[in-house]
């Protein structure tokens, strides 16, 4: 392929990025956000080795000057030439970043990985020298509405609380009031600070792994703190807390109570949800492991396994438990307890069932993350600090039910 064909395939794939990006911008739909990162990878894969065909032409094409040149220029001083590699963004940022040791992660960029991104869910390795170990992070982060609420302070998301019913009169009587009740769910901005540790080994990667691998820890640790404030938040700790979803004010609905879990559960839990008129069947169930292991070892009278218990094969943190025709979709959360376990105090809230999109997360600043090599010189790691502003709250009138443990 010649350099010509090379140039037009590069401007090509980097016009589709820039459509992909505006696209994602101006896109709040999770499936969408998904696959636009999808191709997005897809397409910063195919222009990496397109710009390693470039440098092999460039190199090839150095030789053959050589070659044809060397006669001619023979006793004379010659000049050095170099062909210089177009340097990617990334690079720059991982360049800048080496001089610095600060990175800024735009609210666009943490939005993108916090709804898509594969590489944060199971994480993997920059380099096989370090070595990853398993998920920390549950899942449920990457399920709730996420949106962007940058350089804006307080605001509140309306929802309807419920309708009237119609009324029958006689003549001459007043008509029966109709309107419907509407409440609001306050959003505040709330600073999360991170600090987490890194091998001083990744020094010795190539800037661009350098700036990855801090990165993505610095994101894991974000994403790992957001995870448990969702289910568990609270607004009137000190210092103050996300709104989670057990302190929601939204959720005015008792909760179901459980003494234990048993070959009636899933579905007790599956149909308090929705009102008395619907059974909901795009909600999650939040749950420690523990208690999902306690649905794997309830047995019916044949003392065969009363629920299939099915873990998602590209997301070791989530799920299906089966019963009879009944399926849940689970997402493990291990900031929840667990009912199956002694110790767990009464009317502790032990799982959370509903639909994720009634959980909004509101990102209101750019993550900034600095790097020191002195904070943890001793033992030979590096410390990584972050800060952000976020916030969250339940944006829909009893979009989950709260299961606790009932007293005995």
């Amino acid at each position: 392929m010649n350099k010509e064909k090379l140039n037009e395939l590069l401007k090509e794939k980097q016009a589709k990025i820039d459509e992909l990006v505006a696209r994602s911008q101006a896109s709040e739909n999770i499936d969408e956000l998904k696959a636009i990162n999808t191709q997005l990878e897809g397409l910063k894969q195919e222009i990496s080795e397109l710009r390693k065909l470039e440098d092999d032409a460039l190199q090839q094409e150095a030789r053959s000057q050589s070659k044809a040149t060397i006669l001619a220029t023979y006793g004379l001083k010659k000049e050095d030439k170099f062909h210089e590699r177009q340097v990617s963004d990334e690079e720059k940022r991982a360049e800048a970043f080496v001089a610095s040791n600060k990175i800024n992660i735009s609210i666009d960029e943490v939005r993108a990985i916090t709804i898509g991104s594969g590489d944060l869910v199971s994480p993997k390795p920059v380099q096989t020298s370090i070595n990853e170990k398993f998920n920390e992070v549950s899942s449920i982060i990457e399920q709730v509405n996420t949106v962007s609420a940058e350089r804006m302070g307080e605001y509140e998301v309306p929802y309807v609380v419920g309708y009237s019913e119609g009324g029958i009169i006689t003549e001459g009587q007043d008509y029966s009031d109709g309107e419907p009740v509407f409440n609001y769910a306050s959003i505040k901005p709330v600073k999360i600070t991170i600090y987490t540790e890194v091998s001083e080994e990744v020094t010795k990667l190539t800037p661009v792994q350098y700036f990855a691998k801090v990165r993505q820890a610095a994101l894991i640790a974000l994403r790992k703190k957001v995870a448990k404030l969702i289910p568990l938040g609270n607004p009137n700790s000190t210092p103050a807390e996300i709104t989670g979803i057990i302190h929601a004010p939204a959720i005015t609905d008792g909760s179901l109570e459980l003494t234990a879990i048993d070959e009636n559960t899933l579905r007790r839990i599956a149909l308090a949800y929705g009102g008395d008129e619907n059974v909901v069947g795009n909600a999650i169930l939040l749950i420690n492991k523990l208690d999902l292991i306690a649905f794997g070892d309830v047995r019916g009278a044949d003392k065969k396994s009363v629920y299939e218990i099915t873990p998602d094969t590209s997301n070791p943190n989530a799920g299906i438990i089966k019963e009879g025709g009944l399926s849940v979709r689970y997402i493990i959360n291990s900031a929840l307890p667990a009912v199956s376990v002694a110790a767990t105090p009464a009317t502790s809230t032990c799982m959370i069932y509903g639909n994720p999109n009634a959980y909004e997360l509101a990102l209101f600043s750019p993550y900034e993350i600095k790097v020191s090599e002195d904070a943890a010189f001793k033992k030979g790691m590096l410390a990584v600090r972050g800060s952000v502003f976020v916030g969250g709250n339940v944006v829909t009138s009893n979009g989950f039910v709260l299961i606790e443990k009932k007293a005995t």
